[in-house]
């Protein structure tokens, strides 16, 4: 599992841009890989006015994740698992310019930065390009 999630990781490169995308295919913000690590892609992140309504959901995940570094209280637990929930709600999903989807990763939005994680290389063909 580690050497597929590298292996995903190492196909995107600095500049490459990502729409994100609600279920229903709204853009929701742009993401511009500055940096690829060894299991994640650090990106600058461009919100579209579609992303307003979910603001603050991003934000809670992100205050949620620093708190578990100091407080693995059940009730933080709790808190954490309510708001994965509802992001997975969104049906997510990762749109590069050449129109391949990534729907399988892990992605934190902190202001104008994001990072996202792909769970696995496969990477499926959308209708359209951006």
């Amino acid at each position: 599992m580690v050497a597929e999630q590298a292996r995903a990781v190492q196909a995107w490169q600095r500049g490459d841009v990502l729409l994100l995308l609600d279920r229903s295919g709204v853009p929701l913000g742009r993401l511009t890989v500055r940096q690829v690590g060894g299991f994640a892609a650090e990106c600058a992140f461009e919100s579209l006015p579609a992303f307003s309504p979910h603001r603050a959901l991003f934000e809670e995940d992100s205050r949620l994740a620093r708190q578990l570094v100091t407080d693995d209280s059940p009730e933080v637990f709790a808190r954490v698992q309510t708001v994965q929930g509802e992001l997975q709600a969104l049906g997510l999903t990762l749109r590069a310019q050449d129109g391949h989807l990534l729907r399988d990763f892990l992605l934190g939005i902190e202001g104008e930065c994001a990072e996202f994680r792909a769970m696995n290389s496969e990477r499926s063909s959308a209708d359209n390009a951006f």
